[in-house]
């Protein structure tokens, strides 16, 4: 049996450090993935029908099956499936030859590098039809979402908190491992929640699914959308984290050296690092490793605090007051520095994530608002317990203290929950971003759209996307020598000229870092489109 054990553990780790590997060395992500571009553009009046719908995003996207799909006024799909553009930032369908006059709807669903979702709805008419209505589009936006959003942060909320009790009850027994009553108790409940967190993590896995399609359980269980999950940076570090917590188990069970243990249950919450907000804002070394430490020192946490709850109360039971002392005591100390680990570290991400006053306004900034404030409580029970109830430990009545370190693991329980929630939204920093990002079109004697697009729109480098179209939505294969001028409005500063970077056809690129005062901007797009004539479009761009 011991050599089966062995050969069982050798295996689990070959696999993890491979896992490990391939997270460690991916590119880091971008964020959520911003639509900056379609052809056709949304609301867009055709006399032809297209032959193929394509989507530009502001970084690379995965496209599960079924990710872009055209409808319709009648909600019979109309495409032909995934077309090959050979570009990571672009998604798209191939259409029906021959698409009869009539309004369409485009219903599209990617996923970040992030491994988040990001969808949207628009339409575009062909001939002499009329746009759809808005509840049209409502009903096609209440398709793409639906419980399993909900699911997966509670999924996301329960992983956190199973697996930070199975690695925090080892560490536990670690710091209190003196104390039988604590080292007798501990093996049982580490199977236990190392089994929940591993049950968490797999029913994840077909709600991921769910999440970043769309679809219902039977689509997903008939498609490659699950083989799609299994590669993302969500698969790899579930993958990671189930290696570890099966080799917990086992463990556990056989009563394995205390240290193979800790290092099963360390690796299987630092799993939560390789996918996550921390891998889409830089710098990803610095949250990475900030959020390594956060969630280990939040384990040690939640399982001092569980064991000191449960054993504190059995041992002043019995009348053992000087063990419970040097109990409590020792937990006391430990959590002192445990909480200075987890503010430094939470400070460095909330920083970087939330991103200053302007994302306390959104989704994330609220959620982070409401986490913070359970934080602020569970800090404040600790604080009462230390300073309050700790020093009369002789004269104090055992039900008070028991009460209020429920109450404390109810609370970090909450925060967890929390934490699920956060997880699952965009950082504030990139929905700001997101906000200030510039977009417009305008026509140019009625031949041609031209649109830029200025991402992040703030001081500072900035990629600039010029698309040029024709009277159709079409992009224009007659668009030659186009030059950039950038002007700041308010000194005179300027302008300065560059010439983008040819992308493909009606698209150009340009990063530059020219935009390095707040206000207003002029930049003006010059380009030729026969060798006679030479056209000029000026855009009014409010960096930030």
């Amino acid at each position: 049996m011991a050599r089966i054990v062995g050969r069982a553990a050798g295996l689990l780790l070959a696999l993890a450090t491979a896992l490990v590997v391939n997270v460690w060395n991916a590119p880091p992500a971008m964020g959520h993935a911003v639509l900056i571009e379609s052809v056709p553009r949304d609301g867009a009046a055709l006399e032809v029908a297209p032959e193929r719908v394509i989507l530009t995003f502001s970084e690379p996207v995965t496209v599960p099956s079924g990710g872009v799909r055209v409808f319709d006024a009648d909600a019979t799909r109309v495409d032909l499936g995934p077309a090959q553009l050979g570009d990571a930032t672009q998604a798209g369908v191939d259409l029906q030859p021959g698409l009869a006059d009539g309004a369409y709807v485009i219903s599209w669903r990617v996923v970040s590098a992030d491994s988040h979702p990001v969808s949207g709805v628009f339409t575009f008419t062909v001939g002499e039809a009329l746009a759809l209505d808005t509840s049209v589009l409502e009903t096609f936006a209440d398709e793409q979402a639906g419980i399993s959003t909900v699911l997966r942060a509670l999924l996301r909320a329960a992983t956190y908190l199973a697996t930070l009790i199975a690695a925090g009850l080892l560490y536990a027994r670690w710091l209190f491992g003196r104390h039988d009553s604590v080292r007798s108790r501990v093996r049982l409940p580490v199977v236990g929640a190392a089994g929940a967190a591993v049950a968490c993590s797999v029913v994840s896995i077909p709600v991921h699914a769910m999440d970043i399609t769309g679809f219902g359980l039977t689509d997903i269980a008939t498609s490659a959308v699950l083989a799609d999950v299994a590669v993302s940076s969500f698969g790899q570090s579930t993958a990671f984290r189930l290696i570890w917590l099966a080799m917990l188990v086992l463990f556990a069970w056989r009563r394995a050296p205390e240290a193979a243990q800790l290092l099963a249950g360390t690796l299987a919450v630092v799993s939560f690092v390789f996918d996550g907000h921390q891998r889409s804002v830089e710098p990803t070394w610095l949250l990475m490793t900030a959020d390594g430490l956060h969630v280990i020192a939040a384990a040690f946490w939640m399982g001092g605090l569980a064991v000191a709850a449960v054993v504190a109360k059995q041992v002043w039971q019995n009348n053992r007051l000087d063990s419970a002392t040097e109990l409590l005591t020792a937990f006391s100390n430990a959590a002192l520095w445990l909480l200075l680990v987890v503010a430094a570290t939470g400070s460095v991400m909330s920083w970087t994530l939330v991103g200053g006053t302007d994302g306390l306004s959104t989704g994330y900034g609220y959620a982070w608002l409401v986490k913070m404030a359970l934080v602020v409580v569970v800090v404040a029970i600790a604080a009462y317990n230390r300073w309050k109830l700790l020093p009369n430990l002789v004269a104090l009545d055992w039900r008070r203290l028991a009460l209020t370190l429920r109450i404390e693991v109810g609370a970090l329980a909450s925060v967890l929950v929390a934490t699920g929630v956060l997880v699952s939204l965009p950082p504030a920093v990139q929905q700001v971003a997101a906000e200030s990002m510039f977009a417009d079109r305008q026509w140019v004697d009625d031949r041609y759209e031209v649109e830029l697009v200025v991402e992040p729109g703030r001081v500072g480098v900035n990629a600039l996307h010029l698309y040029v179209l024709d009277a159709d939505g079409r992009p224009s294969a007659d668009v030659d020598d186009v030059v950039l001028e950038l002007l700041y409005v308010p000194e005179q500063i300027g302008p300065a000229r560059l010439s983008p970077f040819f992308a493909g056809t009606g698209h150009w690129i340009a990063n530059v870092d020219d935009l390095q005062f707040p206000g207003r901007w002029q930049i003006t797009v010059v380009f030729a489109a026969d060798r006679f004539s030479e056209h000029r479009v000026t855009f009014d761009v409010d960096v930030r």
